[in-house]
């Protein structure tokens, strides 16, 4: 019997290899009738005898479906579905890989419309919290159900990871264990740093649209199935992902998305804690509910790694995370029935012994070295500071070509104007996952001759850094906001560059303030309108930007290069002005420009650090493609 990182064998077994559905609908506490698939256990046709421990998978992309020729899905869920002729139903079971496996496993799958969704009433799905109180009312619901135990888990990605996170909050009491993948707090997924993702948003807008308008969910059975279906679709209101107004986006706060997601919220529980916020704001709520938490994500999962890190220093209750080298798509798969069967079948195969916080550190080809803590930041991690220089670099033909050197020097000052043209691409981390499996980046070396760059020494050994890496940056502008772009790169010997990570700032929202969560970072913002600080040209500020945390190892005889733009013209929305602005870094001297790298200093590492048995034998795969 084997039981560790993503490998299990001989604790459980495969019992099941099909499936019996039917679907129905649960009347909520205001009277909204939400669409519910039951999916049961079958072996040749038999179901299997029950009750049996059950998994949610709440979801605003449809519960079920009839195929079309053409479908409004990501392409991974597409290649799932590839083989099934046109017109066939199309359940969580075809779908969504981890509910088959626990459907094969002995456990139910009940997966549910959001309100405002599929077949479900309701008038529009940006309520977060409303959602929430739903499925905490669906969850109780099941427990009640002869086919089911009193123990429900629940699992699901990104909109479905963060609405489990939703759903503990209002303390369903049969709700023992979730496992959120890749999940947003649901405000980083259209905002951070001060910026609307406004790329993502439109993609996912149209993806919705279809869903909602062309390819439509399933009915529920039933002779009234078709007739309250369309009932449903004539209640509603669609919201999308936000609003495409110029005016609006430039403008946009955390205060905006916060009061969208709280509207027509049921009241929580825990009163005394005050009212609902982001999501991960209520880390308290959560922990309070007793539900066991195990955090999936990547260190390229759009923006959500670092916040997820937070999150799971913040919980007090039953936690795990897992941060891997992936993206918005690439997932564990054996991790989440490990955590079923500890928690809801009662298996003891040793996942609570196992360190809470699991992590890959990767080479630039993917090759990862897994590791395990109990906590966050690693303690053997040290600061490196390298500072921001005028002396030129020799390495790239870049608008501005610059170094990183150890020391700061004297004061010097160096220009770049803006270019409204510099994009990472619609492939990168905030959009691949509509286009594709991988991220894949344009060339950066072609990028960088619109940007300014800072390159650094050649490295005389090799390092691993695991953290967020942090700039602080001392500019002036000559217009009235603007917005900054980093991108860290490792640059090989034939001057090829690999991407390692990014972050950006809207200058209005440079202001740092302590976070209501555990965070590592100098950096952390509100993004709130009341800390919004003006941007006057010519005058010199401190932007301080965490780039988004990553665990990479590079190589002895590479560089390591920092990339500036103002703009990321695929991906953000950034407002144009005429005359394009000139950016004036302020460089050495007493409060120098400087980067601070998170290194590990592998001598204070202690032995079992390192996970020699986690993903024996298999590819954990990788966010990247070539």
């Amino acid at each position: 019997m084997k039981s560790t990182i993503n490998v299990y064998e001989g604790y459980s077994h495969e019992v099941a290899n099909g499936y019996a559905r039917s679907s129905v609908y649960v009347p909520m506490d205001d009277g909204c009738r939400i669409a519910v698939d039951i999916l049961r256990p079958t072996r040749d046709g038999a179901l299997l005898d029950g009750p049996l421990p059950t998994v949610v998978q709440a979801t605003g992309y449809r519960r079920a479906y009839y195929k079309k020729e053409n479908e409004f899905n990501a392409p991974k869920y597409a290649k799932l579905t590839a083989h099934l002729p046109v017109g066939a139903l199309v359940t969580a079971y075809e779908q969504r890989p981890a509910c088959q496996q626990v459907l094969h496993y002995g456990y139910n799958v009940v997966s549910v419309d959001f309100r405002g969704t599929g077949a479900s009433f309701g008038t529009h799905a940006n309520q977060t919290w409303r959602n929430g109180a739903d499925i905490a009312h669906v969850i109780d619901w099941i427990a009640g159900q002869e086919w089911a135990t009193d123990r429900v888990g629940m699992i699901g990605g990104s909109w479905e990871g963060a609405i489990q996170l939703a759903t503990a909050v209002y303390h369903p009491k049969h709700l023992t264990c979730i496992v959120p993948q890749i999940p947003p707090s649901v405000l980083n997924a259209l905002f951070d740093g001060g910026l609307a993702m406004s790329g993502f948003a439109r993609d996912w807008s149209e993806m919705r649209k279809g869903q909602d308008g062309v390819d439509l969910a399933a009915p529920v059975d039933g002779p009234d199935g078709e007739r309250l279906f369309a009932e449903a679709l004539a209640g509603r209101a669609p919201e999308y992902g936000g609003s495409d107004d110029p005016g609006v986006l430039e403008n946009l706060t955390r205060n905006q998305y916060v009061g969208s997601v709280t509207r027509g919220a049921p009241p929580p529980p825990c009163p005394e804690l005050g009212p609902l916020g982001d999501v991960f704001d209520e880390f308290e709520r959560i922990s309070r509910s007793g539900t066991a938490v195990y955090l999936q994500t990547g260190w390229w999962d759009m923006v959500f790694a670092g916040e997820c890190l937070d999150l799971y220093e913040a919980l007090t209750g039953p936690k795990r995370i897992i941060v891997g080298p992936w993206n918005h798509g690439v997932l564990p798969t054996m991790e989440p029935l490990r955590w079923f069967d500890y928690w809801l079948k009662g298996i003891d195969n040793g996942i609570a012994d196992e360190p809470g916080v699991i992590f890959s550190t990767t080479d630039p080809q993917g090759r990862a070295v897994w590791k395990g803590a109990d906590h966050w930041p690693l303690p053997e991690v040290e600061e490196r500071q390298w500072f921001l220089s005028d002396v030129g670099s020799g390495t790239v033909e870049s608008a501005l070509d610059c170094s990183l050197a150890l020391e700061p020097g004297r004061e010097r000052t160096a220009d770049y104007a803006v270019d409204y043209e510099v994009g990472l691409g619609d492939r990168g981390r905030m959009r691949f996952m509509l286009r594709d499996d991988y991220i894949r980046h344009p060339d950066l070396v072609a990028r960088a001759r619109r940007c300014a760059t800072f390159t650094g020494p050649v490295l005389d050994a090799d390092i691993e850094l695991t953290g967020a890496p942090t700039l602080f940056l001392e500019l002036a502008t000559t217009a009235g906001d603007g917005a900054i772009h980093a991108t860290l790169e490792q640059v090989a010997p034939d001057g090829q560059a690999e991407y390692v990570t990014e972050g950006w700032l809207n200058l209005r929202h440079r202001k740092t303030s302590e976070s209501p969560r555990p965070h590592p970072g100098p950096a952390w913002r509100s993004q709130a309108s009341e800390d919004l600080l003006e941007v006057r040209p010519g005058e010199r500020m401190t932007a301080a930007l965490e780039l988004h945390p990553v665990s990479v190892a590079l190589g002895a005889g590479s560089r390591l290069r920092l990339t500036l733009a103002g703009t990321d013209r695929d991906n953000l929305h950034v407002p144009e002005r005429d005359p394009a602005p000139v950016l004036t870094f302020f460089l050495g001297g007493d409060s120098p420009s400087r980067l601070v790298l998170p290194v590990e200093n592998a001598a204070r590492r202690p032995e079992e650090r390192i996970l020699a048995d986690a993903f024996a034998g298999q590819d954990a795969g990788f966010a990247f493609g070539k």
